[in-house]
């Protein structure tokens, strides 16, 4: 997903993009620089603590909305209060969801 979303990882692994299965010290930068970047489903920013866990996590799916899917709901048991769901704009023309 980082690599995706174009954060530098270096240049090991068999394709030399970063991606080898290995978290490393670039891995760990790119993770720090998303969560300084991002911010959690109720807007609040995300701790840099290199780690994805829940609230990273959920982040980093809907920033992939339009690269990887076109449509991610974000768990109930994080939000517990409302449902939110991410999709591509032209997904929601489709369904009839006004943005």
């Amino acid at each position: 997903m980082l690599k995706a979303l174009n954060y530098p990882l270096g240049n090991s692994g068999p394709n030399q993009d970063g991606v080898d299965g290995d978290f490393g010290s670039n891995t760990e930068k790119s993770v720090k620089l998303f969560q300084s970047t991002y911010k959690d489903w109720d807007d609040q920013p995300l701790e840099k603590d290199a780690k994805i866990g829940p609230r990273a996590g959920d982040s980093l799916n809907r920033a992939m909305i339009g690269l990887w899917y076109d449509k991610y709901e974000t768990p109930l048991e994080l939000t517990t209060e409302f449902k939110l769901i991410t999709i591509i704009e032209k997904l929601a023309v489709t369904e009839g969801i006004e943005i």
